[in-house]
């Protein structure tokens, strides 16, 4: 399943990298003719955050981050969880709950030689949309981190 999180340690307090990531998100607006100027959109409260990437047009693959600022021993820590969007998730589960089972037949078909009648092509779509997902999902949310990374000033905890 596609999920990624990482950790993040600056020194300073965790109301000024709050700030600094207050600067860099948008509210989340539905309905929006223009970019707005900001790397993320969403909401950034007293010790969490929720936010999304501001593409240029529509990616369904664009990680949905959610986290928290505490205090930590050494600065600052930023905790960071980042999944695919619920509306992805829900589009991927109806996907495969009706693409799944004929691919899963093809599969066997083809593992045990029998005469079943097989459709190739839905095992490749079935493949193929759950290899984009997590391909494209796991190259948004590297960039993400390293964006998160310059923008808060953070260092990865080792």
């Amino acid at each position: 399943m596609p999920y990624f999180s990482f950790v993040g340690v600056t020194p300073g307090s965790p109301d000024g990298v709050r700030s600094k990531l207050e600067a860099h998100v948008s509210p989340v607006r539905w309905f929006r003719f223009t970019r707005p100027p900001t790397e993320f959109q969403g909401k950034v409260t007293q010790e969490r955050f929720s936010i999304m990437r501001v593409v240029r047009g529509q990616d369904s693959f664009n990680p949905w981050i959610r986290g928290s600022i505490n205090s930590g021993p050494s600065g600052v820590m930023v905790e960071a969880k980042m999944t695919l969007h619920p509306i992805v998730w829900c589009f991927l589960a109806i996907w495969s709950w009706f693409v799944g089972p004929p691919a899963w037949r093809t599969i066997q078909s083809m593992w045990h030689r029998t005469d079943v009648p097989t459709e190739p092509m839905l095992l490749f779509m079935f493949l193929l949309a759950w290899l984009m997902t997590i391909g494209f999902f796991y190259f948004n949310a590297f960039r993400v981190k390293k964006l998160m990374f310059k923008l808060l000033e953070l260092h990865d905890v080792s």
